[in-house]
């Protein structure tokens, strides 16, 4: 029974009988929903019985209400347990095992693993070498011996401990002289820190696999500390499944998974998702139209009130700026309707329930719309979904807050509702196709989970428990095939132990705040005090002192590894952190935590400007009392600060007739000791990008601030921020050959009756044969008009407008500028996308710095 997993009480001895006899072989056939395969026993000469399984499927998820566990022979009245060998003919084997799926090991538990071999020709004994090695470090950690005896009658098992201390994921090996060898991952995590569930922040997301429920994938999840669980889309949370006819209700799946999270003290955050094909379209989008958003309204008020209490959090669909149907997707009336629906009839079932609203892909046009429409009385919380990489993490999220906050709904608290990224170390080519790695995928966990509870203060879940697709086969590389913290087999990557680790030392903190030490070190502060540092280039920057950190000299540090295993512990003036495997935690740095709530504390809004010649912008300034602010402002701009007790209001303003241009506002502030607990002094700094004329069409600048997060990435040559190259400032976007990327900013405004412009800097360093352009896509209000290229390696002279030449020989930054003319700008543009394509088996780099796409004053 896939609600009560390992308990024989819940599940069933089913016995199959022969289906025909093939010599002195006899055939089975097990034929279930969910599982079908041939069964051939077959005598060996030696007394052996083959037990090999063969055209094993795995049937559709939703079909059966159970699943095979265990295998067994009935023999007379005795049962022999079937072990699942390699598949080959090979007459010695060997395996390793343990009793529980995952080979998950908890605290304190032994680590008991179990060795099986088979001789069937003769009865004899061998000595295994015994191996346990860390797969991260690769580092030996235990070795030993073991004699066993192979016998020619039946397999024989023999169990040993490993004493192994450390938390992570382990290698465990047995190889005897004559080469027979058998491996085993294992993984050990800490005992999960009691917090309330209803305290805790740490979620993830489920993924259905084959299974009825999700079985193994919560205990699993509660052994790693987490404490929410948000649904896969196709499964029991659906109207779809729940009700297939009108009228005709089934909601033991849904009941089923309750008990089981329960059971673990696990809470669900429930995804309204997908109307039956009766009242939606069939095959369609499965959203219920407007005229028949009672019907969806009525589901709703059944549902909250059928579940109140055991349920409180109720997301309106997932993703309706993405998964919802084209034609009314755009103007997001379609979804506000559904949004005003719900809110109306979950708070008529259970007042005190929270209704989430947005769940947001990443589509900004519609998040504005949304949010202009009104959206903000329908919904309690608002959740997004952020992608990104840790050093580009703060900027997505951010933006969107600032977009949640300029259209309305900036009182909501947030959840961050997905995360994640991929990994699968037994594929080397997807590996380097998506350039991913476990350790990769670990580190990037812990600094997300840990930024996503300093951005929001709210609750953060990966996506997702178990790989959605197989890597192994190259028809399924997708970039979320490998995204899971377990294998298809359940089997724990490195980011399984990382998750348990944030948990352990993160989950029900109160979060202080990020700190940029550097453009790649960063860290995240809790009370505790502990702290989450790492690097987003371990190979510049792998190793730091503490004091250089930020600690205070004579601070007593402990320091963890991701795992949670010990590292070091001293004086911050003695230690120095090895960031080169991944993020640490250093806990007892009152000093750390001190500047993470000052720089918390210190912001500036907005934090970017557009002001026409001889106009004056405002924006203010927040800090801790009793810090002291300064500010300067470049040559052409005045500033003047007005103090409004812990907040100054500073107005800029640019003199008539001033050209266009981009510069900074710089604020200052120093805090002395004692401040928040300092105990020792820290300055501070804040910039405000003014334009002056007309804004900057690619949002914020985009690569002159090294933020690749406005673009939505195609293909997959290699496409980074270079933190050490820039054109003025170090920080620039570099894409290396052989080239085959495409990197584009949708959704810009833009007027048909103006010409557009075009500036940047390129630079760059033994570029061979390849194309590489600069585009835009202009768009009328429902469709697409033309598409011209405005700057290229390879400037064609038949080319319909103006086309600007990218030099690639030289090493020098070189500026690229080209206009096209308002003749060439159909009338009904109301849109562009902007692009750079990158095609070509040349080698080489190339960098972008300062781009700036722009309509001139009329």
């Amino acid at each position: 029974d896939p609600e009560f997993p390992d308990d024989p009480a819940h599940g069933t001895l089913k016995v199959v009988s022969a289906a025909a006899t093939e010599g002195d072989a006899q055939c089975f056939r097990i034929d279930e929903p969910y599982l079908s395969c041939g069964v051939v026993v077959q005598p060996e000469p030696t007394g052996v019985v083959r037990c090999e399984l063969r055209d094993l499927r795995l049937g559709p998820a939703t079909m059966g209400d159970r699943y095979v566990a265990a295998l067994y022979v009935l023999a007379g009245r005795k049962l022999h347990p079937v072990w699942l060998m390699p598949g080959s003919q090979a007459i010695l084997q060997a395996r390793l095992l343990t009793n529980r799926v995952g080979n998950v090991f908890v605290g304190d538990e032994p680590c008991r693993v179990s060795l099986v071999g088979l001789n069937p020709q003769a009865a004899q004994s061998r000595a295994f070498s015994l191996r346990a090695t860390d797969y991260l470090t690769k580092q030996t950690l235990w070795q030993d011996r073991l004699d066993l005896r192979l016998n020619t009658s039946s397999a024989t098992l023999r169990e040993f401990t490993i004493p192994l201390k450390r938390l992570g994921i382990f290698e465990i090996t047995a190889e005897s002289e004559d080469g027979l060898a058998a491996t085993l991952r294992i993984c050990r995590v800490p005992e999960p820190r009691k917090v309330d569930p209803d305290q805790s922040s740490v979620g993830i997301n489920l993924f259905q696999q084959q299974i009825w429920w999700y079985a193994y994938q919560v205990p699993l999840m509660a052994q790693a500390g987490v404490h929410w669980l948000r649904p896969w889309l196709a499964w029991e949370n659906t109207w779809r499944m729940q009700e297939p006819k009108p009228g005709e209700w089934d909601t033991r799946a849904l009941d089923s998974a309750l008990r089981r999270m329960e059971a673990h003290g696990l809470r669900y955050e429930y995804i309204l998702f997908a109307a039956p094909d009766w009242l939606a379209d069939p095959g369609g989008s499965s959203v219920p139209s407007v005229e028949k958003m009672d019907q969806w309204a009525a589901w709703v008020e059944k549902l909250v009130s059928r579940y109140k209490g055991r349920i409180k959090v109720w997301e309106v669909w997932n993703e309706p700026d993405l998964m919802w149907p084209e034609g009314t997707r755009h103007s997001g009336e379609h979804y506000l309707a559904m949004l005003k629906a719900t809110y109306a009839a979950a708070k008529r079932a259970d007042p005190n329930c929270t209704v989430q609203g947005l769940s947001h892909a990443g589509y900004e046009e519609w998040l504005t719309r949304v949010g202009d429409l009104g959206a903000a009385p329908y919904m309690d919380q608002a959740t997004i979904h952020s992608y990104a990489s840790p050093g580009d993490f703060p900027a997505h999220v951010k933006r969107r807050l600032k977009l949640l906050a300029d259209h309305g709904l900036g009182d909501k608290p947030v959840w961050i509702n997905e995360l994640g990224a991929p990994a699968y170390d037994f594929s080397p080519a997807y590996s380097q196709k998506m350039q991913c790695s476990e350790q990769k995928q670990a580190s990037v966990l812990v600094a997300n989970y840990a930024q996503a509870f300093a951005l929001t203060g709210g609750k953060a879940f990966w996506f997702c428990t178990l790989d959605p697709r197989d890597p192994a086969h190259e028809s399924q590389w997708t970039g979320d095939a490998g995204i899971g913290v377990l294998y298809q087999s359940f089997l724990p990557k490195l980011s399984y132990a990382a998750l348990a680790g944030v948990s352990q030392e993160l989950d029900g903190r109160l979060c202080a705040g990020i700190v940029d030490v550097s453009r790649t070190l960063h860290y995240v502060s809790f009370e505790g005090p502990v702290s989450v540092v790492w690097t987003d280039d371990p190979e510049r920057e792998g190793s730091i002192r503490a004091t250089l950190l930020g600690c205070a000299p004579d601070e007593q540090l402990a320091v963890r590894d991701m795992f949670t295993n010990p590292v070091a512990e001293g004086r911050a003036k003695d230690l120095t952190l090895d960031l080169s495997t991944g993020p640490l935690y250093a806990s007892g740095s009152q000093q750390l935590l001190a500047v993470a709530k000052l720089q918390s504390a210190f912001r500036v809004e907005p934090e970017s400007v557009s002001l026409e010649a001889g106009a004056e912008a405002v924006v203010t300034v927040h800090s801790a009392q009793g810090s002291e602010v300064s500010l300067t402002a470049p040559a052409g701009l005045s500033a003047t600060e007005t103090p409004e007790g812990d907040v100054r209001r500073v107005s800029i303003s640019a003199p008539a007739g001033a050209p266009r241009s981009e510069s900074y506002v710089r604020m200052h502030a120093r805090a002395e000791a004692g401040l928040f607990g300092l105990l020792q002094p820290i300055e501070m700094e804040r910039a405000v990008r003014i334009t002056v004329g007309e804004p900057n069409l690619i949002r914020d600048g985009a690569f002159a601030l090294g933020n690749l997060l406005e673009w939505s990435p195609e293909r997959t040559s290699p496409c980074a921020f270079d933190a050490e190259v820039g054109h003025a400032a170090p920080g620039s976007l570099r894409l290396d050959g052989p080239f085959d990327r495409r990197l584009v900013e949708f959704g810009l405004p833009v007027d048909g009756s103006r010409p557009l412009r075009l500036s940047l800097w390129v630079k760059t360093q033994s570029l061979g044969d390849c194309e590489i352009t600069a585009n835009v896509a202009l768009f009328a209000a429902d469709h697409w008009l033309t598409s011209p290229c405005l700057a290229s390696t390879k400037p064609s002279a038949d080319a319909p407008n103006p086309v600007a030449e990218i030099r690639t020989g030289t090493s020098d930054w070189t500026r690229v500028e080209v206009t096209l003319g308002a003749d060439l700008i159909p009338e009904e543009t109301k849109a562009l996308a902007f692009y750079i394509d990158a095609e070509g088996e040349g080698a080489g780099s190339i960098w972008f710095d300062e781009l700036d796409l722009w309509q001139p004053v009329r």
